[in-house]
Order: structure tokens, then sequence, then C-alpha cells
């Protein structure tokens, strides 16, 4: 089921990109999370949006990607 959900969230981000803006910093607090279910969880997530977002073919979307990572880092 969390994979299921994980893909499900994956694909609603890469679809809502500009309007789910709290995804990443959200996701990045739950890989900071003491219990350790719950950072795998985030780290499960956080894998399948990255992979969906880095799919994306077009230049401003790709400029997009950078951009978020960028910041991440």
């Amino acid at each position: 089921i969390a994979s299921q959900l994980a893909v499900l969230i994956s694909k609603v981000a890469r679809v809502e990109t500009k309007s789910w803006t709290e995804l990443m910093p959200t996701l990045l607090q739950g890989l900071q999370n003491p219990d350790a279910m719950y950072r795998l969880r985030s780290l499960l997530i956080f894998q399948h949006v990255v992979k969906m977002m880095a799919s994306k073919r077009l230049c401003t979307d790709k400029e997009n990607f950078r951009e978020v990572f960028i910041t991440l880092v």
C-alpha cells in the first residue's frame, strides 16, 4: 500500500508542480523524523517524486526540476 501511495503522490506532484510547493520541504522534514518508519516512507515518496519529475521532457519542466532541486541542496 505504501508503494502505491508513493506512486500516486508522485503522479499528482508531476501534474501539480507549481501549486504544490510545500511537498519537497515536507518530505525533507520527514527524512529528519526520529521515527524510522516515517523516514522510510518519506524516502520512498521522495524517490518516486524525483523519478517522476525527472521524466518530464519539456524544457520548462526540466528547468523547474533543476530549480527545485538546486534549492534543496
